[in-house]
Order: C-alpha cells, then sequence, then structure tokens
C-alpha cells in the first residue's frame, strides 16, 4: 500500500495553530493584563492596610477622649457610672461606619441617640465577648468577625469613684466593611476600566502585528511564487526599520540569484553550443565519408581524433571554472614570488615553443596559491605565443601591497574594443587575440584566478607594439585594495 507524503506545516503557524500575529497579540495581551493586574492588587492592598491603620488611629483617639471626659468630672463629681457613660456618648458620636454602647454589669445600658449606623448592643454574642475580654479590668482592642459583621472594636473599662462596685465599659465599633466600601466601589471601577483598556490594547496589538509582520507576509508570499524561472520580482522598501533592512537584503539575494541564474543559464548555452560543433563536424564528415576509400577514411578519423581532443581541452577548462568558483578552491601559502616567476619561465620554455625571457622579477614573499597563480601565468604565456609572437617577457614588481605579474609579447596587439571582451566565457577575436582553434575559456580561467586572489586581470598595449597582460593580485589577503594591512583578530600577527 502506497502512504502519500505529509505536506509541510505552514510556516504562518506554530504546533498549536496559532500564527505569529496571534501569538504576539496574546503575549502582549498577557503581559498587560498582568501588569493591570498587579497594580491594581498593590493598590487596593495597600489601601486596606492604609484604611486599617486609620480606624486603629481612630479607636486610640476616642479612647484619650473617653478618658478625658471621665478624668474631668462636674462639681460635685460622677453621681453614678451610668452618668459617666452618658458624658461620653454626647460628646463621641457615631459616624457613618461607626457605633458605640455603653455596658454596665454585663447589661446594655446606653446607646447614641443620634448616628447609629452600627448597633453593636443588638448582637448578644459580641456584647457578651466583649464583657469576657473585658472582666479583669484590662483595655480589650479587636475584631469580631461572626453574624455577618466585620468590626474592628475598642473596649475600655469606666471606673466612676462614687460607685465603685459598678463594672461599667464603653466600646466603640467601626464597621470595616463599610470603611472599606468606598475602596471596593474604586476596585470595582478600576477593574471594568482595565478590562476596557486591555481590549483595546489587544485590538491595538493585532493592528500593529500586522502592519509590522505584512512585509514578512509580503516576504513569504514572494517565495511561494519565485520559481528558477522567475526572479524578477522584488519587495517594496517600506520606511528604514529592521524589517525593511530585511526586505532590502532579501532583494539583494534575489539580484544575486538571478545574475547567477542568468549566467548559468549563458554557460549552459554556450558549453551546448561549443560542444554541438564538434560534433556536427564530426558527424557531417562521417555521414559523407566513403568507407571504401581508405584515403578518406584516414582523414575522417584523424579530423575526428582532432575535434574530439578540442572537446576534451573544452571539458577540461569547465571542470577548472567549476573548481575555481568554489571559495575553498584557493591552497594559500607564503612562496617567494621572484622564485616562483622564474620556475614559471623555466615551464613556459618547454611549453610555449618561443623564447622566453625574465625581465626583471620582485624578490617578495607573497601569500598565494602557487599552482594557481602559475596555471594563469601559463594561459597567459600560451595566449602570448599563439596569437602574440615574438619574444615573450615575463616581469614581476611590487606596487600599494600588490604583487604585479606581467607577459607582454610583440604581437599586432589587441583592439580596444575588444580588451576587454576578450576575458569573457567563449569569446574568441579574430585578429589580435583568440583564434578559432582555442575553447574561449583560457583567459576566462585567468580572470577567476585573479579574482579568486582578491586580484584583477587587465591587458594594455605595450610600448612599441605588442600587447602586455596585467595579473594585479595582493600579496596578502590581509592587505586591502590601497595596501593598507588589515586588522584581522582571527590571524597570527607575528611569530616568536
Amino acid at each position: 500500500m502506497s502512504s502519500r507524503a505529509q505536506p509541510a506545516p505552514d510556516a504562518r503557524t506554530d504546533a498549536a495553530g496559532f500564527s505569529v500575529r496571534a501569538r504576539l497579540t496574546i503575549v502582549i495581551t498577557l503581559v498587560a493584563a498582568l501588569g493591570m493586574l498587579v497594580v491594581g492588587g498593590v493598590v487596593y492592598a495597600v489601601e486596606r492596610h492604609r484604611i486599617t491603620e486609620a480606624v486603629q488611629e481612630q479607636l486610640i483617639a476616642d479612647l484619650e477622649s473617653a478618658r478625658l471626659i471621665v478624668g474631668t468630672p462636674p462639681p460635685g463629681g460622677w453621681a453614678d457610672a451610668t452618668e459617666a457613660l452618658a458624658s461620653i456618648m454626647r460628646v463621641l458620636v457615631p459616624g457613618k461606619t461607626s457605633g458605640a454602647v455603653g455596658i454596665i454589669d454585663g447589661t446594655v445600658a446606653l446607646v447614641p441617640g443620634v448616628g447609629r449606623s452600627v448597633e453593636p448592643g443588638e448582637d448578644g454574642a459580641f456584647v457578651d465577648r466583649v464583657v469576657s475580654e473585658a472582666s479583669n479590668g484590662d483595655l480589650v482592642s479587636g475584631v469580631y468577625r461572626e453574624n455577618g459583621a466585620n468590626w474592628s472594636y475598642l473596649v475600655a473599662p469606666v471606673e466612676v469613684s462614687s460607685d465603685p462596685d459598678a463594672e461599667a465599659l464603653f466600646v466603640m465599633v467601626y464597621d470595616l466593611d463599610l470603611e472599606f466600601g468606598g475602596l471596593e466601589l474604586s476596585a470595582r471601577a478600576y477593574l471594568i476600566t482595565a478590562v476596557g483598556a486591555v481590549a483595546v490594547i489587544a485590538a491595538v496589538s493585532w493592528f500593529v502585528a500586522t502592519r509590522l509582520l505584512r512585509p514578512l507576509r509580503d516576504m513569504r508570499e514572494m517565495a511561494e511564487r519565485v520559481s528558477a524561472l522567475s526572479l524578477d520580482e522584488r519587495l517594496p522598501l517600506r520606511g528604514r526599520d529592521d524589517v525593511s533592512g530585511l526586505a532590502r537584503t532579501m532583494n539583494g539575494m534575489l539580484d544575486r540569484l538571478d545574475e547567477a541564474m542568468a549566467a548559468q543559464r549563458r554557460l549552459l548555452g554556450d558549453v551546448g553550443h561549443e560542444l554541438k560543433t564538434p560534433l556536427t563536424i564530426v558527424h557531417g564528415y562521417l555521414d559523407v565519408m566513403d568507407a571504401r576509400d581508405p584515403i578518406d577514411i584516414e582523414q575522417t578519423r584523424r579530423l575526428a581524433i582532432d575535434e574530439i581532443e578540442r572537446m576534451g581541452r573544452l571539458v577540461g577548462d569547465l571542470v577548472d571554472v567549476a573548481v575555481l568558483l568554489d571559495d575553498e578552491g584557493l591552497l594559500r601559502a607564503h612562496v617567494p614570488a621572484g622564485t616562483l616567476l622564474r620556475t614559471i619561465a623555466q615551464k613556459a620554455s618547454m611549453l610555449a615553443g618561443t623564447e622566453i625571457v625574465v625581465a626583471g622579477a620582485a624578490e617578495v614573499d607573497a601569500e598565494i596559491d602557487a599552482p594557481r597563480i602559475t596555471q594563469a601565468m601559463l594561459q597567459l604565456i600560451q595566449n602570448a605565443a599563439t596569437h602574440g609572437g615574438g619574444v615573450i617577457e615575463l616581469s614581476s614588481s611590487v606596487a600599494g601591497g600588490r604583487l604585479l605579474l606581467r607577459v607582454r609579447d610583440h604581437g599586432p596587439g589587441i583592439p580596444d574594443e575588444d580588451k576587454d571582451r576578450i576575458f569573457e566565457r567563449f569569446q574568441r577575436l579574430q585578429q589580435g587575440g583568440r583564434g578559432p582553434d582555442g575553447s574561449g575559456l583560457g583567459l576566462s580561467i585567468v580572470q577567476l584566478i585573479a579574482q579568486q586572489h582578491g586580484g584583477e586581470v587587465r591587458v594594455a598595449d605595450a610600448p612599441g607594439g605588442g600587447s602586455v597582460f596585467v595579473l594585479d593580485i595582493p600579496l596578502s589577503p590581509d592587505v586591502s585594495e590601497d595596501g593598507v594591512t588589515l586588522d584581522r583578530p582571527d590571524r597570527p600577527t607575528g611569530g616568536e
């Protein structure tokens, strides 16, 4: 049974199915909600503590007032404890959140005539509790949370010398629920406002995330449309932020890909054309060859071998181009430039079939790939020997931290309009340049070798006639174009 490959998950969503926009909105909303909750909770707790402290301070103030009243009896003194409690209650009138009661011998004897928002005397359990707590004559404070009440209270024994046997108690009560009532109302208002604010933050976050991520969606959609045959689309650039910077980078990448694909198509077309020509020639000669004529057979055989060898050279040059296009194709080492030039001249004298002269050599060390430089120089020498003629002069010099290797011939020279074109792949000049027998890749390979070394190759007219090819490369990859040594912390700066 065949199995169908599962489609890759959409990059717009994670494993839980949330888009990036949704995740950003959720995170921002949760952080905002948590922040508001923490702030509201802290403010609420601080306010409750402040109100509780204020109630305790008010109870103490009431106690001091009661003591002052008891301590300043009218002329003739207090008749009894009841008169003293009555005097206290006439002065300490309860407010909207408080209540008072006077207790004599365990029984409620007096209640305020006004105020009376809180009625502690009507709660028998509370009366019994305060009587029990104050039985030893000490001052008592506490919180009463029974029968639906939430009171903070203070019990003060009242002693009157004229009535020493009476057990009189003054009780002041503050209803904490009523004290917190304004705070609870503010808390509910804050909660409603916070919910609305979080909703607004969520909406704004969704809108902003949509705007910020729109270039990323454009990139994704464009990436889905782009193919090897269609690289002409580019992202619109909006603003100067990080996302627009990413869009610029993407456009630059697409430009490079477009150039690379165009170069690849040109290369394939040129290779196809170059390989088709010898095959057509061989096929044509074989098609008209007289199989009964030994002379015709021998001529056709030699022509076929010659064309096959030319195809072999073309394939070898294409392999060299592929290797040079690899950034890791160079193996640099410190090489004496003067010795290298003389070695190249010795090798060229065996290959070129012409006279080679070393006109001057710079005795310096260069950090280069010696085999590749030798390959490039031999190619220039071969080109000079084939199409230039005369004595071939080799020389080298140093200028601004760069090594200049020269190959000069005494031929007819190269027209100015062809001086740049000869370094293009598969370009052959009928006069003053490459002839039809080459692969058309020789000088292109020289240019690639120079570029791999961070340099260039150029041609100019030589004094007195002929051409001079200059291979211009830095002495070291640590030297810039103007000859300044670059700071490369990843490379050793010297030895011991």
